[in-house]
């Protein structure tokens, strides 16, 4: 249905002041959203559209986006570029006008994947957590508890990845990028339904009341209550630190008064966090990894451990193909939902036992005779061998057994199910492309604990498992898998990857199952041949459930055909129908930029958020 009324809350330009509406935008009054397409389906409304060699870009969450989006579109025809798209996103209406720290923060971390046209080059930057150097992992506390909490609080490399990317791959200063955030901060917005039920949910002494600062945050001054749906939100306290960034610099966050403040407030509440581990915290610069998928090239994030995110993509990617999926839908086909789950089921579990289990290496060679090293994981011959074990007849009979017994009476190893992301990805006309994710690996503001502003996430508490496997000091192993996809062509004029490849795509998803997710949303458009918006709404199977020891995979009632589940099945795949509600907080939310062999670009963000996909005219 495509809504011929204003259904859709009305969007202001952040400087002029003017709204923007679905009215205005289906009349075409901006010449700017001539290529929208507008779709209300299941109760919320999706923004898509479709577009040739223009600008585009794909939050996964905050409609406030378009406040900065339109005139931010109009910079990029004079000297905007995809990298400058990504940023602006996460500035204006994330952190400041949206999330006000809940489930992604300053304080938080990012990854970013670029693709420089001009270079024929993937760039892969991690800002990724930093572990103290004398954290004691029997320090850390289960998150929302109201005992001390600062062991919980990791080296955040959020602003030291975004100062990072600015530097090395755009074309404008960070001091630029933070106008809107500083506008924001200062004049406030409507606090939106999201914002407004969390704020509701978590105002209490375990989180937003824990600490004066917070309380002063989310106490609306005027009604001495919190701040509930439609009032004005200002942040005074965070401004003042985002203008120190915006002149001073990113130093601010690790060498300035914020950073000494934050470690000040951690080493109060039991923490070890020091100076020193602020003031060495540097993001790394990464070869990407890549492997091919039938007639695609797929590259993630750079990596130099086995266990990554990234490693665990390409992986499922080789089997897939060796597998045979590329055709029929897992919807229809039992088959494809068997094997499509078993892959993906078995891939995560490999990637959660190496970043969890001492001397894992050894042991799954043991089990499985075979060795998941970081080269292995990602070579085409190594999925050979995995592929024949899966196979063989009663060969994931047998795997299952062997997870099972690997878990050893433990009926779930620990994921970051309860971490907030965001994601976002960016396509413009030059072809240069992002897909970025930023997160605080956090429940609701973490640990309760707030410094000028800024909430500080208690990622060491959910990353606990995979802290104890590493050395303080170091950078905590990555599970994101930002990726950007490039079709094969013929013609010799094509530069891009040494004259074999071109961007076909760009994705990014996040929560609880991101990593069941991406490889759904892959084969979706790559294989099925839809578009971003029918890929993200159709059905999707999610992380296996408590309890079942990685044996299932969970799915939302009446949205698969019974006929179909009960057949995969009967094959061996245990799956979990979940109610809508439970479904909730076990989704994979992503945002996905497609260009098809015609040179049209598609694009769609999630539709169980409020994030939109936009371009320039």
């Amino acid at each position: 249905i495509a809504p011929t009324t204003c259904i859709n809350p009305s969007f202001i330009n952040w400087k002029t002041g003017r709204r923007y509406g679905v009215c205005d935008r289906r009349k075409k009054k901006d010449p700017l959203m001539q290529c929208v397409k507008y779709e209300n389906l299941r109760g919320f409304i999706v923004i898509a559209f479709q577009c040739k060699k223009k600008g585009t870009i794909a939050p996964t969450t905050s409609s406030l986006y378009v406040s900065f989006a339109v005139p931010e579109l109009r910079k990029g025809r004079r000297y905007g570029n995809a990298m400058r798209r990504c940023f602006a996103r996460v500035f204006v209406p994330m952190q400041v006008t949206l999330a006000a720290g809940s489930y992604v923060s300053f304080a938080g971390v990012t990854e970013i994947l670029y693709y420089k046209n001009s270079e024929n080059r993937v760039y892969s930057l991690d800002g990724g957590w930093n572990i103290p150097a004398d954290l004691n992992t029997d320090e850390i506390l289960p998150y929302h508890t109201t005992k001390p909490n600062g062991a919980s609080v990791l080296v955040p490399g959020f602003f030291a990845g975004i100062d990072a990317a600015v530097k090395e791959l755009a074309n404008f200063d960070l001091k630029t990028l933070m106008e809107p955030a500083l506008y924001f901060a200062e004049n406030g917005f409507q606090l939106p339904y999201l914002l407004a039920g969390l704020i509701a949910t978590n105002y209490n002494d375990i989180t937003l009341l824990r600490t004066e600062d917070g309380k002063n945050v989310f106490t609306n001054p005027e009604t001495g209550k919190y701040y509930k749906l439609g009032e004005i939100f200002k942040q005074p306290d965070l401004l003042k630190v985002l203008q120190s960034i915006a002149n001073n610099g990113v130093g601010e966050m690790y060498n300035g008064t914020w950073a000494r403040d934050m470690v000040s407030l951690v080493k109060k509440e039991n923490g070890v966090m020091t100076m020193s581990d602020m003031s060495a915290y540097t993001v790394n610069w990464k070869n990407p990894i890549n492997t091919t998928y039938y007639d695609y090239l797929a590259s993630t994030s750079g990596t130099d451990k086995a266990g990554s995110g990234g490693v665990e993509l390409l992986e499922k990617l080789n089997i897939m193909e060796l597998a045979d999926l590329g055709s029929g839908s897992y919807l229809s086909n039992s088959t494809k939902l068997y094997w499509l789950a078993s892959i993906i089921r078995f891939s995560n579990f490999i990637s959660l036992y190496l970043r969890t289990v001492p001397n894992a290496v050894d042991i799954l060679q043991r089990e499985f005779q075979l060795n998941f090293s970081l080269q292995n994981r990602t070579s085409k011959e190594f999925t050979d061998s995995i592929w024949n074990q899966m196979s063989k007849p009663d060969g994931m009979d047998d795997i299952n057994k062997k997870i099972k017994k690997l878990l050893g009476g433990h009926s779930s190893l620990a994921t970051n199910s309860a971490s907030h992301s965001d994601g976002v990805v960016a396509m413009d006309k030059e072809g240069n492309v992002c897909s970025m994710i930023h997160t605080i690996n956090s429940l609701p503001w973490g640990t309760g604990l707030f410094v000028h502003g800024i909430a500080l996430p208690h990622s060491a508490a959910i990353n606990k498992n995979y802290i104890k496997q590493l050395k303080p000091g170091t950078r905590l192993n990555s599970e994101l898998q930002p990726a950007i996809v490039f079709r094969r062509v013929n013609e010799d004029k094509v530069r891009n990857l040494g004259g074999s490849f071109k961007p076909a795509m760009a994705i990014s998803v996040v929560g609880s199952s991101l990593r069941e997710v991406t490889p759904q949303l892959l084969t979706s458009v790559l294989d099925e041949n839809m578009n971003p918006n029918q890929a993200l709404y159709r059905p999707q199977f999610m992380l296996p459930s408590l309890g079942s020891y990685w044996q299932d995979v969970q799915v939302q009632r009446c949205t698969f055909d019974q006929n179909v589940l009960q057949d995969a099945r009967n094959k061996g795949q245990l799956i979990t129908e979940i109610d809508d509600k439970t479904s909730r907080g076990s989704y994979g939310l992503g945002v996905l930029i497609y260009v098809d062999k015609n040179g049209v670009r598609y694009a769609a963000s999630t539709p169980t958020l409020d994030g939109i996909a936009e371009s320039e005219a």
